[in-house]
């Protein structure tokens, strides 16, 4: 079996593709040294598509393992890393002031105050180095309304492009750039790339061989919907590119914000799926999983335990618009008592995804 990709959705779950070539007798899904599934016999040549939640930041190695005569063979071994995310929301906001609310993976970027700043954000290296990729994802997913905008403020003293260039020329040299994705494997520009040019004072601090200071921010505004549409879970990412010769200070971002607008209809139907956190929680002997759906269509409500092993499944059908309840009574699809511990459950609804933890005492 040929092993296509591994990533991270923007609902949580880590996503698994395999290219089944053969009717195997059967295919067996790997993940850490453990087996998580094993696929039917004898399917027909297709692309299979395994999906585990995420509990704890981790780097997951995976590896699908087939049976064809007797004789069994392995696809290529991958490795990611992953994080527990939290539940997507349709508005967010983060000052970075507080070293604790930081759910940013970095690389290239840190938390820090350099001088000439009066409070924390989050900054790539000054100065950033040659043929870099400094890159900062957002670990909160964004549910996409029909008014989503994203904000927030920087400073961007990088090596600009030949007059005249613009994003995408050859001599468009170093820049920065916002970045979102709606599967965690390709993403999308939501505004062309810019640099130092795009405010007077960046440039003239570039010319100069200036820091960057708190007075140099400003604020810059991009709507999600030009690039994707209302009801998409995206993730997004900030990333600095360097070519070559010559740099510069670097970027700085701080205040980030994702607003966006809950429609709801005149009988107070969401326009966005909603998953609560179930109650009671801890629970014992059993709890209630409410959420609301926008639309009727096909939905699953699965409940996991912490190794991504498929404890429960609780709904897997179609399902009408407005608030559900579903009670999980602890026990798994055969009818056995789950052990005490960590679970997760996981809604999907269409394109959406959403994920709660829930704990279960003895």
């Amino acid at each position: 079996p040929l092993f296509e990709s591994m990533a991270q959705l923007p609902g949580g779950d880590l996503d698994l593709m395999f290219n089944l070539r053969s009717a195997y007798d059967s295919t067996q899904v790997w993940i850490d040294g453990a087996l998580v599934e094993t696929l039917p016999a004898n399917l027909p040549l297709q692309t299979y598509t395994s999906s585990v939640p995420v509990v704890a930041s981790a780097t997951v190695t995976a590896f699908a393992r087939s049976f064809s005569g007797g004789t069994s063979f392995d696809s290529a071994v991958k490795s990611a890393d992953v994080f527990p995310m939290a539940a997507p929301v349709a508005s967010y906001v983060n000052s970075l002031d507080n070293s604790g609310d930081l759910p940013l993976d970095n690389t290239g970027f840190t938390w820090s105050t350099p001088a000439g700043f009066a409070s924390a954000a989050l900054h790539s290296s000054h100065d950033y180095a040659n043929n870099a990729v400094y890159t900062s994802a957002l670990m909160v997913p964004i549910i996409v309304t029909s008014t989503s905008v994203l904000t927030f403020d920087e400073v961007v003293i990088v090596e600009p492009g030949e007059p005249g260039s613009v994003f995408g020329d050859s001599d468009f040299w170093d820049y920065v750039m916002v970045e979102g994705s709606a599967d965690g494997v390709s993403w999308q520009a939501l505004a062309p790339g810019w640099d130092s040019r795009d405010d007077a004072a960046w440039l003239n601090a570039y010319n100069f061989n200036a820091n960057g200071d708190d007075s140099l921010y400003q604020t810059r505004t991009i709507s999600l919907n030009d690039t994707f549409t209302s009801g998409q879970t995206i993730l997004l990412r900030w990333r600095l590119i360097s070519d070559a010769s010559v740099t510069g200070w670097g970027w700085a971002v701080d205040n980030i914000e994702v607003t966006g607008t809950v429609v709801t209809g005149a009988d107070d139907t969401p326009r966005l799926v909603a998953l609560a956190q179930n109650y009671p929680n801890p629970f014992n002997p059993s709890t209630t999983i409410s959420f609301n759906l926008p639309r009727s269509g096909q939905v699953k409500l699965q409940v996991y335990d912490a190794r991504g092993h498929l404890v429960r499944t609780l709904v897997d059908g179609r399902a009408a618009a407005g608030p559900h309840t579903e009670v999980w009574d602890g026990r798994d699809n055969s009818g056995r008592q789950s052990a005490s511990g960590v679970y997760m459950y996981r809604l999907t609804a269409g394109e959406l995804v959403q994920q709660k933890k829930m704990t279960l005492v003895k």
